[in-house]
């Protein structure tokens, strides 16, 4: 990653007189947990020779969550799909990564993330049979990947919009474009982009991850002074 502030295009012979700074989004803050990486910090130190062992098997700590932090209950924490809570984090930590509080700032702020399909839905039936205090709509909103995206953008007092993105293996690579789009667009002053998958308990389950990039159009980076 490169950093760069204002009137660095100035001096930088890659760009040439003719560039559109209006044209290109700037990646302005990150945060990820791979395998056995808790954070980017790991998942660098780890570089390049024992890259696969940090990113390989399943995410550690998964099933951890500060839910007094985020102002859920132990009760809702615990319905929460484990996807639901770690994409939660890492947007917060992305967040922080970026210097940026959408509390307190007043710029439009958009989410656009996706998730895997995941068991946590069939344990929650499965272990509340008989039980009055366990419904199918608080499943569904613990659960369902369509409330990735906005339990993020109403914890962390997002105003943009908030877009929940399922394409596969590609939802990522999705989740950045669209994000790229809305922020070409106008529709957001600031986009975080990213996906999430967790299998909790791990048992025999790929590999997991969560990555989240916060992105901003170039120009206004460059003048925010936002470290690039």
């Amino acid at each position: 990653m490169t950093d760069l502030a204002p009137g660095d295009l100035d001096l930088c012979p890659s760009f040439d007189p003719g560039f559109d700074l209006d044209a290109h989004v700037a990646v302005v803050g990150m945060a990820a947990r791979f395998g056995q990486a808790a954070d980017l910090n790991a998942f660098r130190g780890g570089r390049p020779a024992d890259a696969s062992d940090a990113t390989a098997g399943p995410l550690a700590d998964a099933d951890a969550f500060d839910h007094r932090f985020f102002g859920i209950s132990p009760r809702e924490s615990a319905i929460l799909d484990p996807q639901q809570r770690i994409l939660l984090e890492c947007a917060q930590h992305a967040l922080e990564d970026a210097a940026h509080d959408p509390a307190r700032d007043e710029a439009v702020v958009g989410i656009y993330a996706g998730g895997a399909t995941t068991a946590h839905a069939a344990r929650l039936r499965r272990h509340a049979v008989g039980s009055p205090h366990l419904d199918d709509r608080q499943v569904r909103a613990g659960t369902g990947a369509d409330f990735l995206a906005s339990r993020v953008a109403y914890k962390l007092g997002m105003t943009g919009p908030a877009v929940s993105v399922q394409a596969a293996g590609a939802t990522a690579l999705v989740a950045v474009h669209t994000a790229v789009q809305a922020l070409l667009g106008g529709e957001c002053d600031l986009a975080l982009a990213g996906s999430v998958t967790v299998h909790a308990p791990a048992g025999g389950a790929p590999s997991g991850g969560c990555a989240v990039a916060v992105l901003k159009p170039l120009r206004a980076a460059l003048e925010g002074g936002d470290r690039i």
